[in-house]
């Protein structure tokens, strides 16, 4: 992934009409909330944000959005189920400097997209200039469409 993201970037900075810098200041994942955290042990997003952050010299704020509560697994639920699950979930850290920042959020599987949907617009509220979303499989779920 990181490698495609990269070639990607790299045809963008190429094209004459665009600044020549990297589209993004800041990588977030996708968080899990507390207690499935420490059941499951390691985040597939937090790990997939992690490597590409690191090859291509991205700051990647792992802290930067907060799960204020459990969600069921989107996968499970019928497609309309799924935004409201995670309708409210999460927060932005208050503690990073949002305004102006071009955000890339990964996750490690999208299904309906309600999930980064949400982030999105959190931090559409915490006035970031833009987000961009990278995942790395698409699911169509269990629950129905």
């Amino acid at each position: 992934m990181a490698d495609w993201l990269g070639e990607q970037i790299q045809l963008l900075i190429s094209n004459d009409e665009l600044p020549n810098n990297l589209p993004f200041d800041a990588i977030v994942s996708v968080p899990k909330f507390w207690m499935r955290r420490i059941s499951q042990r390691h985040n597939a997003a937090e790990l997939l944000a992690e490597s590409i952050a690191d090859k291509l010299g991205i700051p990647l704020w792992n802290d930067g959005i907060i799960q204020t509560r459990p969600t069921s697994k989107q996968g499970l639920l019928l497609a309309n189920q799924r935004r409201q699950n995670v309708e409210g979930a999460f927060v932005v850290n208050r503690g990073r400097a949002w305004k102006g920042k071009r955000i890339l959020i990964v996750d490690d599987i999208v299904t309906s997209g309600s999930t980064i949907g949400e982030i999105a617009t959190i931090l559409k509220r915490a006035q970031v200039a833009s987000v961009d979303g990278l995942c790395a499989a698409r699911g169509v779920g269990s629950g129905g469409k």
